[in-house]
């Protein structure tokens, strides 16, 4: 459950700030650590792709055999879940703002550190996100674009991300990032999907999960 929560708030905060022109994917690699060595080898890992075209995003994540899409538009802050639930084809959509006023990322203090790496090609440099409730260890790129939501504060985008909530450490890692262009749809909501939003949803469902 505390996994899922983490993967819901990173990947609520991956949608791309239209500050530089940038279409493409970016891939990253996940290592779970749990202290309690509750996962195994194959379980902690996650592979996290991201698409990008002007404003919109799409995410996709495969987490021990389970899928998700996230589609996001920068210019309606609207994300939206694609997911199959009891034998429908459902978007669950929101507004992004409205998502993150509950996120652990609230209310983030930026501190530029003087460490330096290259990922994937990219020189970045580092910085750490800090709040009451979590401390965020980056690194980041000036040449690729500032990621909306609370990593917004960056000066361009992590490439490289730690954070540990209770007994979970996630380590996100970019190893491939690529220019190119993208198909349209791949931001659109399939035809075969329901879209729903957030209230409609728990009006026919309750208190169903879909984290």
């Amino acid at each position: 459950m505390k996994i899922a929560a983490l993967l819901l708030t990173l990947s609520l905060t991956l949608t791309l700030k239209a500050q530089k022109e940038f279409e493409g994917t970016v891939v990253y690699n996940c290592t779970i650590k749990d202290s309690l060595h509750l996962l195994n080898a194959e379980s902690a890992k996650l592979e996290f792709i991201v698409y990008f075209q002007n404003g919109l995003s799409r995410t996709e994540e495969s987490f021990q055999g389970v899928a998700k899409i996230r589609l996001y538009n920068d210019k309606t802050d609207e994300t939206c879940m694609l997911i199959d639930l009891l034998g429908q084809r459902l978007a669950i959509c929101d507004q992004a703002s409205d998502a993150d006023q509950s996120s652990i990322r609230e209310n983030l203090d930026l501190k530029l550190e003087k460490g330096k790496k290259e990922i994937a090609g990219y020189k970045c440099r580092k910085a750490t996100l800090k709040n009451n409730s979590i401390t965020i260890s980056a690194y980041y790129t000036a040449d690729l674009p500032v990621w909306q939501g609370e990593y917004e504060l960056l000066p361009g985008m992590p490439l490289e991300i730690e954070y540990t909530i209770g007994d979970i450490t996630m380590h996100y890692v970019a190893t491939s990032i690529q220019n190119e262009s993208l198909a349209s749809h791949l931001f659109e909501i399939p035809d075969s999907y329901e879209k729903l939003y957030m209230t409609e949803f728990q009006e026919r469902f309750g208190s169903i999960s879909i984290d």
